[in-house]
């Protein structure tokens, strides 16, 4: 691995000896600092009671220090280190490089934290120490640094994700703040693990019961696996998308697996029913509204993808089924199979009723999800189609987005006219009122849905039409 040409480079400037010196003593000094202020307390009989609580407080201090050197520091190294090749003018040289996709990430994550991995190394020794010194069981500190080291691979990999997709624009700041956000989140989670309790705490993934620290290590796992998926691909396709269409199938799929795990407990009990189920319903969408976003098929692929379309004639047909709006409609089709699955899973623990009004309730979510989500992807296509044609499209279709989902909302307030609240993708949160399931409350926004869709896709195949042309005059050539 130390013959990665990649990690000698970051190597060479973090191991100067001027730096090693003055970051070194500067942890010394902290680690001397924070030892003297918790044995001067002890001595002096202000907080800890026994050599124990001592122990334990020392833990629990250098704990959040080595979630500082791997969660914030390693990955404030990472969210920024390929818009550095880029004004350092070597990046163009960092693509030449004859190393796999895999060897240029390790190259990375390693090279630009190796100082940094060496201190956290050493602070975790004395963690250790401490720990077993406060007789804290081995299997709760077994927990605590699994889940530490998973979540901090995740966050090292978002970071460096970050980079790579953003490398055009100076967003490091943007980045940050998200890192930032992260590192103060974890130590909540590890500093509650600190109380003896939580290590017989347990949860459940379908039947499997683990425990809870492991149970958020997986779910962190499967981040951590896609995002080394995602960088792979990035290094790998500079140009594509984030996701590929049969990735994206995958990831919504995957992703819906996994919450229906942590949800399939609940789905078992009677009392926790109802709510449970409307809020895998929502959660469930999240991914089917996000992936698109990150799987954009461009103009260019569309006309790429025409180069082996054989006949002209089907140009139209092969240019729908490759388009942006046919991977959100398989998408929403995924989300509809594992929503009525959760109906079909509670069949079995309820009774027949129940079971009916669920899937009343999920008949209107799902018709007016899908007639905002056409919506939605008709916009998504016209900025992959039109952006060629116009970089400032994006600008216009936000503002769109934003009057869609909070001016009927606005007219609500103002005409005291709650019913206009289904106008705008905000109303789904009140679609489980009884009184609002009536097809003369919800045939008018799904009516203007239905319209709004059909105004765009006259734009969508204006551009298609465009698309067909370019490509026969090729063919001519």
């Amino acid at each position: 691995m130390f013959l990665n040409p990649i990690i000698h480079k970051y190597c060479y400037s973090q191991f100067r000896p001027r730096q090693i010196w003055v970051f070194g003593t500067i942890y010394v000094c902290f680690v001397a600092l924070l030892s003297f202020i918790n044995i001067s307390i002890y001595n002096y009989g202000r907080a800890y009671r026994s050599p124990t609580s001592l122990y334990a407080s020392l833990f629990a201090q250098f704990l959040v220090l080595e979630l500082f050197f791997l969660c914030l520091v390693c990955p404030m190294n990472c969210c920024n280190v390929i818009y550095r090749e880029v004004i350092d003018k070597s990046f163009d040289f960092f693509r030449m490089l004859p190393l796999s996709a895999s060897k240029k990430l390790v190259g990375i994550l390693v090279g630009c934290n190796l100082f940094s991995l060496c201190l956290s190394l050493v602070n975790l020794i004395l963690c250790l120490a401490f720990g077993f010194a406060a007789k804290i069981s081995w299997d709760l500190i077994l927990q605590i640094f699994i889940s530490l080291i998973v979540f901090s691979v995740l966050i090292n990999l978002l970071g460096l994700l970050f980079s790579i997709l953003s490398f055009k624009k100076d967003k490091t700041k943007n980045i940050s703040s998200i890192l930032v956000i992260a590192f103060f989140f974890m130590p909540i989670i590890q500093l509650i693990a600190l109380d003896a309790k939580l290590e017989k705490i347990t949860g459940f993934f379908y039947t499997l019961e683990i425990p809870i620290l492991y149970l958020f290590s997986l779910y962190a796992f499967f981040f951590v696996l896609w995002a080394y998926l995602g960088i792979l691909r990035r290094f790998t396709f500079e140009y594509e998308a984030l996701f590929s269409r049969l990735g994206a199938y995958i990831f919504t799929l995957t992703s819906m697996f996994m919450l229906l795990g942590l949800f399939y407990p609940f789905f078992l009990k009677n009392y926790t029913l109802l709510p449970t189920i409307r809020m895998f319903w929502f959660l469930s969408m999240i991914p089917i509204f996000i992936v698109p976003l990150f799987s954009i098929q461009s103009f260019d692929k569309s006309l790429e993808i025409t180069r082996g379309a054989g006949k002209l004639n089907n140009l139209s047909f092969r240019l729908m089924i490759h388009s942006n709006i046919f991977l959100g409609i398989v998408l929403f089709s995924i989300w509809i199979i594992f929503s009525i699955v959760t109906c079909r899973i509670v069949q079995t623990n309820v009774s027949y009723k129940i079971v009916q009004a669920n899937m009343i309730d999920l008949k209107w979510l799902a018709l007016m999800t899908f007639s905002f989500f056409l919506v939605v992807m008709a916009l998504i296509e016209i900025y992959a189609v039109w952006k060629p044609k116009n970089e400032k499209i994006a600008y216009l279709l936000y503002f769109l987005v934003l009057l869609y989902i909070f001016l009927p909302a606005i007219f609500s307030i103002i005409f005291d006219k709650f019913d206009l609240i289904f106008l705008s993708p905000l109303g789904l949160f009140q679609i489980f009122e009884m009184k609002f399931q009536k097809l003369t409350v919800l045939f008018l926004p799904i009516l203007l849905n239905l319209i709004y869709f059909s105004l765009l896709c006259l734009f969508i195949f204006k551009r298609y039409n465009d698309l067909i042309k370019i490509r026969k005059n090729l063919e001519k050539i």
